[in-house]
């Protein structure tokens, strides 16, 4: 049995831009975020998607369908996933997401991830390598998905912790950092063993990454 699963990050967001805790809420692709995903759907327009697989959360799956638009050969339905989601901040989404001597906790999901137990109402970390690992796994050995390609919409965090059943025994969780918008990882999945095809591409200039969080890399 064999799948290649293509893992994406959504489009820049108006609260990417803004600097703001996103999380479970939603904020709409800017033009920007639209422009680059367009790039991004070129780049990869003769690649044929059997499955698309989204993330419920509107960048996401906007992302998802311009992804789709874009391409030649692929006439997948989009699905959706509730464990796709991004973290969820609980009463921390829409503050402003610059960690400082006030906010531990935050400080901790930047710089010591794995120590994360979440903001009020929030996720821990713990939590959401749990939910996407569950469907990582399920997704590489499910025996419809053979000899197919997938492309998966989803969140900075989210594509993180999904990803860390491939980096394998890591302290560093963010891999080098909260990955760009559009960030494309490809994942290799053969007879249950998952391999990392594909490594945090971009097909954009960098130039036009306004990526907030690279300060806190």
């Amino acid at each position: 049995m064999k799948t290649t699963i293509y893992v994406m990050r959504h489009g820049e967001t108006d609260f990417n831009l803004r600097g703001l805790i996103q999380g479970q809420n939603d904020s709409m692709l800017t033009e920007n975020g639209i422009a680059l995903t367009v790039i991004t759907a070129k780049a990869l327009q003769d690649v044929k998607f059997d499955r698309v697989i989204s993330s419920p959360l509107k960048r996401a799956h906007d992302t998802a369908e311009i992804m789709l638009r874009e391409n030649r050969v692929s006439s997948a339905a989009i699905e959706t996933d509730d464990r796709l989601k991004e973290f969820s901040f609980g009463e921390w989404e829409g503050r402003s997401c610059k960690p400082t001597e006030e906010t531990t906790e935050l400080n901790n999901f930047y710089y010591r991830p794995r120590e994360f137990r979440g903001l009020p109402g929030g996720e821990s970390t713990a939590q959401v390598v749990a939910r996407t690992r569950e469907f990582l796994l399920e997704t590489a050995n499910d025996p419809q998905n053979d000899g197919k390609t997938l492309l998966i919409t989803t969140h900075g965090g989210a594509m993180r912790a999904l990803l860390q059943e491939v980096y394998g025994e890591t302290d560093d969780f963010w891999h080098g950092g909260v990955p760009d918008n559009c960030t494309v990882n490809v994942i290799g999945a053969e007879n249950g063993k998952l391999s990392l095809v594909m490594d945090d591409t971009i097909y954009y200039d960098p130039a036009l990454s306004r990526n907030p969080y690279k300060k806190y890399r």
